[in-house]
């Protein structure tokens, strides 16, 4: 992956958590694309923060103390007993305070900011968090999550990545409605990959920055390399589906279509 993953410290609104809820939150985050910071909805408005409409919460553990006396004996008996809390991740909130919304302290700054770009993708309109070590697109959200920008090795890295991940965004029902399941069965899910690689690698040539190899191609080439043996006009139906893709985020972003597949 052309970014640098970091382990943050996985934290409420004021202080680190503990114990299990620490390694709980910190697997909700990798896999949500969050940054790791955590309160309760009551937390966030103390601070200034909204948690945005429809967003739901994660249920953290609490441990609460008792006392049990045994009327027979008088004997008192004491323990905890574990009951749960809803949280919510800074991601889901509106007005976070920039010292618990910024990128941790150990990400390594590689990737600048391209004005142009960031005005292109902007214009399209994705719903896109930054947060966490995952690039992916979730369909059950319609959202695209990024690592901060701070931590990818390259410029190039990070927007191919993001050409990447609005390729996927494209083929919601709402927008392109691309479904490959009908023609391609198991081989759908990584032909759909194929589809995002080659529509970044589209988005690359037009607006020259350097395409770049992810590292789970490797994972998909076999299924790629079976389905092109099959039939090898399925490049060409492929790049179809890409330069469409394109086309229709640049038809979002106000830019003229052009022909990237040609």
């Amino acid at each position: 992956m052309p970014w640098h993953s970091w382990s943050g410290q996985v934290s409420t609104v004021n202080r680190p958590y503990r114990g299990i809820n620490a390694a709980w939150l910190a697997m909700v985050a990798a896999d949500r694309g969050y940054a790791g910071r955590w309160g309760t909805y009551k937390a966030w408005k103390t601070v200034g923060a909204q948690v945005l409409k429809g967003e739901r919460a994660t249920r953290a553990f609490l441990w609460r103390p008792f006392e049990r006396e045994n009327r027979d004996t008088g004997e008192v008996t004491k323990g905890v007993f574990a009951t749960t809390y809803a949280v919510f991740a800074a991601e889901q909130c509106s007005g976070v305070p920039e010292h618990l919304s910024a990128p941790p302290e150990r990400v390594i700054g590689g990737a600048e900011s391209v004005p142009e770009l960031d005005r292109y993708f902007a214009a399209v309109g994705a719903d896109v968090r930054h947060g966490g070590d995952r690039a992916c697109y979730r369909p059950g959200e319609d959202r695209i999550c990024l690592p901060y920008r701070e931590q990818f090795v390259a410029t190039d890295g990070y927007y191919s990545t993001v050409a990447h991940e609005h390729v996927h965004w494209t083929g919601a029902a709402t927008r392109l409605n691309r479904d490959l399941s009908g023609r391609f069965g198991s081989d759908a899910y990584a032909v759909e990959e194929l589809t995002a690689e080659l529509g970044a690698a589209f988005f690359a040539a037009h607006h020259h920055v350097a395409p770049d190899t992810r590292s789970d191609n490797a994972a998909y080439l076999a299924s790629w390399l079976r389905v092109l043996r099959a039939d090898p006009k399925v490049l060409r139906t492929v790049a179809g589906a890409a330069n469409k893709a394109i086309t229709y985020m640049d038809s979002l972003a106000g830019v003229g279509a052009a022909d990237l597949a040609a």
